[in-house]
């Protein structure tokens, strides 16, 4: 149950839930989009079935079976267990992807009311319609040590093992170490300065692919844990504000062993 005594549906394991609420709010995504734009495709994650496999499968089907070549991914509410037990760190995410490319990336936090939104090319994030300022004329702390990181939280054992690894090698060496378990909100402060670095293992295109467009449009850095350029497609991941913090915490958690993991069955 969550914190209002709502039944919650387990998912993949105990930490991978879905409530009523999710599903309600993307029937209202899902809605508007289509009214909107009846030609395009629509990814939403209460579509698909539980899993990584399930997801990366889903992505991989909307991109191939898109006749104009617009995808939008959605995710309803990112960080439902957070929601659920009464936390307001979730947040909404929308983003329009084009034959395998984010245009448009959206991040809605309801609780603080602020949307984060960008296009591609536009040089720029925005909130609430105002644009924010460049990460590197603003915010570029010079070393890992100054800065506040975010690791990921996934529910996948071996996945999470990693990231305690990764947890442990940065805890001696940067400021702060935060486990908000919403890459959403993670990777929207980092495009607003508020965050450093988030670095997360296994995540589906609708938790990172709006985030993701936010910081590179911010200024900031998005690649792959093992170093290369991001994609769409990219699963582990690490962003940041800073090129210099980019390659100090790639470097430690390469030595820790906490770049890649084997997914556990269980």
């Amino acid at each position: 149950e969550d914190a209002n005594g709502e039944e919650c549906e387990i998912k993949t394991n105990l930490k991978d839930i879905v409530t009523q609420y999710d599903k309600e709010a993307q029937v209202a995504v899902e809605t508007i989009i289509r009214s909107a734009f009846p030609e395009h495709s629509f990814l939403g994650e209460e579509d698909v079935d539980p899993g990584a496999v399930a997801s990366e499968a889903a992505l991989a089907a909307a991109l191939q079976n898109s006749k104009t070549g617009f995808v939008w991914v959605v995710d309803p509410i990112d960080g439902t267990a957070n929601f659920a037990a009464g936390l307001s760190l979730c947040a909404v995410t929308v983003s329009v992807v084009f034959k395998g490319m984010t245009v448009v990336g959206v991040v809605y936090d309801p609780h603080q009311d602020e949307l984060f939104s960008t296009t591609k090319g536009q040089g720029h994030s925005s909130l609430n319609g105002e644009p924010m300022p460049n990460l590197q004329d603003f915010h570029a702390v010079a070393s890992v040590k100054d800065a506040i990181i975010n690791a990921g939280c996934p529910a996948d054992p071996n996945a999470f093992a990693t990231s305690i690894r990764g947890v442990m090698a940065l805890n001696g060496q940067s400021r702060g170490l935060r486990m908000i378990a919403c890459s959403a909100l993670t990777t929207a402060w980092i495009a607003a300065g508020r965050l450093n670095a988030h670095f997360g293992y296994d995540l589906s295109s609708w938790d990172l692919a709006p985030g993701a467009l936010l910081i590179q449009e911010a200024g900031g850095l998005v690649t792959d844990l093992d170093g290369s350029p991001y994609r769409l497609e990219t699963r582990n991941m690490l962003c940041s504000t800073s090129p210099v913090v980019h390659e100090e915490i790639l470097d430690i958690l390469e030595k820790a062993e906490a770049i890649s993991f084997t997914r556990s069955n269980s």
